[in-house]
């Protein structure tokens, strides 16, 4: 994925999404005919709120 993509999504992400973005391994997904970057780690972290946080690339805003 673009890092200009990238960048707007760290932008527009509060603290939570930019935890998982900071610490997360990124996923190119299509969710709801909508491609979408998804950002998942270890299940062991104990902070999971970010787990699986996703920015809608088509509509430019976090979704998750």
């Amino acid at each position: 994925m673009m890092n200009s993509e990238r960048d707007k999504a760290y932008k527009n992400g509060g603290w939570r999404e930019r935890y998982a973005m900071d610490n997360g391994k990124e996923t190119v997904v299509m969710y709801g005919g909508h491609k979408c970057l998804e950002y998942t780690y270890d299940h062991n972290n104990p902070y999971q709120d970010a787990n699986g946080a996703m920015w809608d690339i088509d509509r430019q805003k976090w979704i998750f």
